[in-house]
């Protein structure tokens, strides 16, 4: 169904807002389609959890170091416009661990992977209010 286009593997400028920065990135380089990874570090945090009931993220914020032990998402169109979607892995200093839908992070240091896609663009639609899924996929 998908073909690998360009792949591009760098490191995150510091201290920048890691989906503002993709974002741009995705825009820059006319990437409408994306796989992505990375580890790093972050110096702040904000990952959500989807609460059904209430359609909408609860947000979980860290003020502090956070291992990114794995960040694992995609970009796809978002009303005429890349946008990534990632879900990270975080750890702490006693080696515990956190997940979830990221919201926001401030870098500290973050090495990426992006895999562009080349094929049917998937265009997320809004399911519910502020709620954005990809169509089903007949397989």
């Amino acid at each position: 169904m998908y073909k690998i286009g360009r792949i591009f593997l760098f490191r995150v400028p510091e201290e920048v807002e890691l989906i503002k920065y993709l974002t741009e990135f995705a825009i820059r380089n006319n990437i409408k389609m994306a796989y992505l990874s990375g580890i790093g570090a972050f110096s702040e945090v904000k990952m959500g959890y989807f609460v059904r009931e209430k359609n909408a993220y609860e947000p979980i914020e860290y003020n502090r170091l956070m291992e990114l032990i794995s960040l694992t998402g995609n970009i796809s169109i978002k009303e005429g416009k890349p946008v990534p979607h990632i879900h990270v892995v975080l750890g702490d200093r006693h080696g515990h661990t956190v997940g979830g839908h990221l919201l926001e992070a401030k870098v500290y240091m973050v090495e990426i992977l992006v895999v562009e896609l080349l094929g049917p663009i998937l265009e997320r639609q809004e399911v519910a209010p502020g709620i954005w899924f990809w169509p089903e996929t007949k397989l």
